[in-house]
């Protein structure tokens, strides 16, 4: 990751049944599990009257731990959208290409292959509840936040 960007650590902790009160057992260990995720924020930009936020995560960043950031992320900052990259090389030829997506005879070229490759996911509502989604890099829902 680029040393421009400021690191921001944040610590999370899944717990096993989301927090819920499970029976004790002898076999069961009931010490939560803790995972350092760090990531980096990038510039934010204005599309279309609403301001997405752009964070960097490492690339060995598993599906759990995507999903307990977002979440987290989320209920830190409920009007939050933002995209998850897990590399910054080509941001900001996709924050361009965004930016200007819906202009007739744009001049800003879709990063395609490093989009397909480096775009883990999305946070945004979903039409037509406005229900706030985590979606993969295709577009598809991991989870409702």
């Amino acid at each position: 990751m680029s040393n421009k960007y400021l690191f921001i650590f944040a610590s999370l902790f899944l717990f096993i049944g989301c927090g819920e009160t499970q029976p004790v057992s002898s076999s069961t260990p009931t010490v939560p599990v803790a995972q350092e995720i760090s990531y980096e924020i990038l510039e934010t930009y204005s599309k279309a009257g609403e301001e997405w936020h752009n964070i960097v995560v490492d690339v060995s960043l598993s599906s759990e731990g995507l999903k307990s950031l977002a979440k987290q992320l989320h209920t830190q900052n409920p009007d939050w959208r933002f995209h998850i990259f897990n590399d910054d090389t080509q941001f900001k030829a996709f924050a361009d290409w965004d930016i200007h997506y819906s202009e007739p005879d744009s001049k800003y070229v879709y990063p395609e292959l490093w989009a397909n490759k480096h775009l883990v996911a999305s946070v945004h509502p979903m039409w037509p509840d406005n229900q706030w989604k985590l979606l993969d890099g295709w577009g598809s829902e991991l989870m409702s936040l």
